[in-house]
């Protein structure tokens, strides 16, 4: 592979870590201290970001040559399971060298990762939530997918995870 087809990968897998930190409500500096540590591991000489709450902006340096690229994340929101999971594997490889392409394998696995503590979580605030559906009085009874979904207004999958969760 070409030098500048490397670095675009690299580049690429790069910013896309740090887009799905972004999307998942990390500040500009964990994005961008992330974003170094991804490109130090994939080989990448030098990397500079720019991030704001929308977008990032950042350059890699490497084998003579450079590439820049811009993305915007429209759509936001706070996944702390998911900040959790790329801090936690960025700590397993930092100071070492890793294949980009092994990056990209473990961000594919992040982002398709159900969070089962969140679900959790979640189900335990609906249990213990003054919000009841219309027919019941008493805590636990009547609780089932449909009164969840009408009273939470909770998609078909959400309320499915939750009800699976004992």
């Amino acid at each position: 592979m070409a030098a500048h087809d490397r670095l675009a990968y690299q580049s690429r897998v790069v910013l896309r870590l740090g887009q799905m930190l972004l999307a998942a409500g990390a500040g500009s500096y964990r994005v961008k201290a992330s974003m170094r540590t991804c490109a130090e591991a994939v080989g990448i000489e030098k990397h500079h970001a720019q991030v704001t709450f929308t977008e990032v902006v950042a350059t890699a340096y490497a084998n003579g040559t450079f590439r820049t690229e811009l993305a915007e994340q429209r759509l936001l929101g706070v996944n702390a399971d998911r900040i959790d999971r790329i801090t936690n594997y960025l700590a397993s490889i930092e100071g070492t060298q890793v294949l980009v392409e092994d990056v990209d394998k473990a961000l594919d696995r992040i982002e398709t990762c159900e969070a089962p503590v969140r679900v959790a979580c979640r189900m335990l605030l609906l249990r213990d939530s003054p919000v009841r559906p219309s027919h019941s009085s008493t805590p636990g009874d009547g609780w089932n997918a449909r009164s969840l979904q009408s009273q939470l207004s909770l998609g078909s999958s959400s309320v499915a995870r939750c009800s699976s969760v004992t």
